[in-house]
């Protein structure tokens, strides 16, 4: 919460299951959509809250099942328990306040006595539906989303005018996804869903997309891996040239999560993310630094990444030895 220094330009506050997340989405593509939106245009001046039925141990498995970004509030357990961030820092203040004399033997003795009480169901969604029609169809301050979980909160953005509603994974050319104002946010996004599409084999194997990573690469840049090898960019792109399509037809995805972006002078921006690899069912997380700057870019309307440092995030790597082409 500390990291805002203002009051968020927005706060979404959302479900998990069957909202944010879609279980009948095997490909996440709604949620992975919304990342990317989130992540390039949200990420450094809102936040993201999660409230949610379950607990932080099921919230904590469904982390590994899903590709959820990192909020800043959790609400679990049907708002008893409210953590903080990455680290997920407890509210002891509201664990207090909640635990004044209560008595969970007192709660359930009593609450036996009528059997006419039943357990909470699990998706109330046919109720929700059938409020709305009932008392918000004409309020115009409620919307009925067309679209399925994530998706339908990125079509609620556009209906209420909160901001961008075009996610950059809706964009096909990735590189040439562009904005009307700067944003290194953007810049990071848009460069891992090329890279996604790119080893997916989902744009043409053309040197036109290479020659302009080279422009927007400085020459003379180094990239240092996990491993601690400092790599030149220049061969990181030939790898990444040879790695087209390697990924063709295989569950392999890529997002960025927690980006946050210093402008250290006025034409350099320092940007720090996890760079997370669904590969398979191998998952890791990288956390990433990266150095860009506007004054030396060769395209307009660009950035030229000049330096790149990326470590491995402990326990979120579950492949083993890493043998792969060193790509960014």
């Amino acid at each position: 919460m500390d990291r805002l220094e203002g009051a968020a330009r927005l706060m979404i506050v959302s479900d998990l299951d069957s909202t944010m997340v879609d279980h009948l989405d095997p490909e996440n593509l709604s949620l992975l959509r919304f990342n990317a939106l989130w992540e390039a245009f949200y990420r450094d001046n809102s936040l993201l809250v999660y409230s949610t039925g379950r607990s932080p141990t099921s919230y904590k498995q469904l982390k590994i099942k899903k590709p959820l970004l990192t909020p800043d509030v959790t609400i679990m357990s049907v708002g008893t328990e409210i953590m903080y961030g990455e680290s997920m820092v407890p509210d002891a203040e509201w664990e207090c306040y909640l635990n004044q004399k209560w008595n969970r033997d007192i709660v359930t003795g009593e609450t036996a006595k009528f059997p006419e009480l039943t357990p909470q169901v699990s998706n109330a969604q046919e109720e929700l539906l059938e409020w709305y029609s009932e008392n918000a169809k004409n309020n115009h301050q409620i919307t009925h989303a067309t679209e399925r979980c994530a998706a339908g909160i990125i079509q609620a953005i556009g209906t209420f005018s909160l901001g961008p509603n075009v996610s950059p994974r809706d964009i096909r050319d990735s590189l040439k996804c562009t904005v009307e104002i700067c944003n290194p946010g953007h810049e990071v996004v848009k460069f891992y869903l090329f890279y996604e599409r790119w080893r997916r084999g989902e744009v043409e194997r053309s040197d036109h997309f290479i020659n302009n990573l080279r422009l927007l690469f400085n020459s003379m840049g180094t990239f240092v891996h996990p491993s601690g090898i400092e790599i030149p960019f220049s061969q990181c792109i030939d790898e990444l040239a040879n790695s087209y399509g390697d990924q063709l037809g295989m569950q392999f995805r890529v997002w960025v999560d927690r980006v946050s972006v210093a402008q250290i002078c006025s034409d350099t921006w320092l940007v720090k993310f996890d760079k997370c690899e669904l590969c398979g069912k191998d998952r890791e997380r990288r956390v990433t630094t990266v150095l860009l700057s506007s004054r030396h870019a060769e395209l307009p309307r660009e950035f030229m990444w000049i330096y790149m440092h990326q470590t491995w995030l402990d326990g979120l790597f579950s492949g083993g030895e890493d043998q792969r082409p060193w790509l960014f």
